[in-house]
């Protein structure tokens, strides 16, 4: 959901010492970036991914907010960053700006999808993530028309492990797997509706 190119991260590295080694490591701005999408991506799933999200916010109090903020307008990720940060406020009291206060408000979808990821969190029922579920949940997170689009066109026809395994043996040319993909979804929801 926040691909950063290793080009990008790698012009903000910071150096720090540990057990007396030099090394560098991802700006603070840069790795809640990263915690926000990987929270995203896994749907909020462990309250670990929020804890980790605090911890570098009280680790690094002179954290750059306006440049946070600008990264997310760009990657088009506003949305799910400000949702980490809600989640981290409010699961660990975790004290923002309140120019941030102000964007979580503005922006009506934050409050509901906040609400629903602490429900699936403190559920007592250990459910097995449904795919189409956790995708169209995902989906939400996206505030541009351009990124809802990308990963519902990546669902479609970019192959995963399962086409590689069941066309494995025939060893097709590369471009016929992108072919394929559609009706190995097909294949799969059919199965599962089926099997229901």
């Amino acid at each position: 959901p926040l691909p950063l190119s290793m080009e990008y991260l790698k012009q903000s590295l910071e150096d720090t010492i540990i057990f007396n080694q030099k090394i560098s490591t991802l700006s603070p701005e840069n790795n809640l970036l990263l915690l926000c999408g990987h929270g995203t991506k896994d749907c909020w799933n462990k309250l670990s991914r929020i804890s980790d999200i605090a911890e570098l916010i009280n680790y690094y109090p002179q954290l750059n907010w306006q440049l946070l903020l600008k990264e997310a307008k760009n990657r088009g990720a506003l949305r799910l960053v400000l949702v980490g940060l809600s989640l981290a406020n409010r699961l660990y009291q975790i004290s923002l700006p309140d120019f941030l206060y102000d964007e979580i408000n503005k922006d009506t979808k934050i409050k509901s999808l906040v609400n629903k990821i602490e429900n699936i969190l403190f559920m007592a029922s250990n459910t097995k993530k449904k795919i189409l579920r956790q995708f169209l949940f995902q989906i939400q997170f996206r505030e541009r028309f351009k990124d809802k689009i990308k990963p519902i066109f990546n669902l479609i026809f970019l192959p995963n492990y399962i086409d590689w395994l069941l066309f494995a043996p025939y060893e097709l040319p590369l471009i016929c797997y992108y072919f394929l993909s559609p009706f190995t979804l097909l294949f799969k929801i059919v199965f599962k509706l089926k099997n229901q």
